[in-house]
């Protein structure tokens, strides 16, 4: 189950690299990293969650923080069962239908993420539960995070340790559980948004950041999805017919499922073009390039956050000729 231990290392030396403790300040990792692979013989991780340790600079209280990672692009599992297997729903809850219905995708990589557990055979779930008692009188805070596939697996996950807290807080020690969530697709229904809505705070008043020009928060919603082949035409990229097919293929699989996204009304950062030393040539490449650096490096700019802020970040976030190709070939 567990696969690539240098991406945990790495992950581990630029929490530590001075430059990011000056951005983010000082976190201690304290459950985790669990890294998971589907196939046991595969060096290719599928998901990696980690929770660290910090301080609320205003209340002083204990933050904990949930990392949820993103897709990895080299993993097939998580295109095709977590971040496209959405034309099937689950229900969100067997007993109360009324709560929604979430993607296969999504039930999949939170099944995975409830199931991790640490070096010391804690779930998280356990590893909560020891925190808290550790620390019975003080108002403690939890946030689960995640861009991409954790964008979406982020606010899920947070609603799971709401719903679940008399199992890691019998006690009933103050805990607010809040989730802030970037560039994630929908991962459930109308109904389900709904739901999500009536929890109380912080849930309800979670933090979503989206990139306007960034394909994946504009899935699955059907409306969203029929803006993405024309997205990029203010960037003077030509309507892709492969793209075309593409998103109709998919709005075909999902129309009947109603998709739509935690906190919906949320106004998007207003995305601008990107500027590459390398343009592409076909509509198709220059599509790709286009999504790929509103999915990333967008981010980055639109928060005024530098990058790249290692070179650990830069060298796994780069794409390249070869990427581009490979993309181009898989979806053609």
């Amino acid at each position: 189950m567990l696969a690539n231990i240098s991406d945990s290392n790495k992950l581990l030396t630029d929490l530590a690299d001075s430059n990011v403790q000056t951005k983010i300040g000082q976190w201690t990792i304290v459950w985790g990293p669990v890294i998971y692979g589907h196939d046991p013989k595969s060096q290719v991780w599928d998901n990696i969650m980690y929770v660290a340790k910090g301080e609320n600079l205003t209340t002083n209280n204990p933050q904990y923080v949930v990392a949820i990672a993103a897709t990895n692009p080299k993993s097939v599992f998580d295109w095709l069962q977590e971040d496209v297997n959405t034309h099937n729903m689950v229900p969100w809850s067997s007993t109360n239908p009324e709560q929604g219905n979430i993607s296969e995708g999504t039930n999949a990589g939170i099944k995975i993420l409830q199931g991790m557990k640490n070096s010391s055979n804690l779930s998280l779930l356990d590893f909560l539960t020891q925190e808290i008692q550790k620390q019975p009188k003080q108002p403690i805070e939890i946030i689960t995070t995640g861009h991409s596939l954790g964008g979406a697996l982020a606010p899920v996950m947070a609603l799971w340790l709401y719903e679940n807290q008399t199992s890691w807080n019998p006690k009933g020690t103050q805990v607010k559980v809040y989730t802030q969530f970037s560039a994630g697709a929908t991962p459930g229904d109308q109904d389900f948004a709904n739901y999500y809505e009536t929890t109380e705070p912080g849930l309800n008043l979670s933090s979503r950041l989206w990139n306007s020009l960034d394909i994946v928060p504009h899935a699955w919603n059907t409306t969203q999805l029929a803006q993405i082949p024309t997205l990029y035409q203010p960037c003077n990229i030509t309507k892709s017919l492969q793209i075309s097919l593409l998103v109709n293929k998919q709005i075909q699989k999902v129309k009947n499922c109603n998709y739509q996204h935690l906190n919906p009304t949320t106004f998007a950062m207003k995305g601008q073009c990107g500027i590459f030393t390398k343009p592409q040539k076909t509509a198709m490449k220059q599509f790709l390039q286009e999504a790929y650096f509103q999915h990333i490096q967008a981010y980055f700019n639109l928060l005024d956050i530098e990058w790249p802020l290692t070179n650990n970040l830069s060298d796994t976030l780069t794409l390249s000729d070869q990427d581009l190709d490979t993309m181009d070939a898989q979806l053609s």
